[in-house]
């Protein structure tokens, strides 16, 4: 910058060219800035308007989210206790489907054993 060797007039000069090139420098990143600044306030994509958008959609999602969670939960939860207490038939109908597995099953048998002593 300041040179003792250098007369006055040729500092000013130095230090006017350093001051005009950090000036440029400066005003780019200005211009950087601003348009940054202009990004966020408007309502494209990345600005605050979207952001907050996003937000509250994401928040509506979680709000519905929760509830389906608790009308799951609670559909569980009646279906436990009709397991527990057999109260809606739920027990006596997989029983019932479980004799029914088991009778077909032995019906299978018996008429297979009745087609082989057919055929002998």
């Amino acid at each position: 910058m300041f040179s003792s060797s250098l007369s006055l007039r040729q500092n000013i000069k130095e230090i006017y060219t350093d001051l005009s090139q950090y000036k440029t420098s400066n005003n780019g990143r200005v211009d950087i800035l601003e348009n940054f600044k202009a990004g966020l306030e408007g309502s494209g994509d990345g600005s605050i308007a979207d952001l907050q958008a996003k937000h509250e959609q994401q928040a509506t999602l979680i709000a519905t989210l929760e509830t389906n969670a608790t009308t799951l939960q609670s559909r569980i939860d009646t279906f436990n206790a009709g397991l527990e207490d057999g109260a809606d038939g739920t027990v006596s109908t997989i029983e019932q489907i479980q004799l029914n597995k088991v009778g077909l099953a032995q019906e299978l048998v018996d008429r297979g054993s009745e087609i082989t002593r057919v055929e002998v």
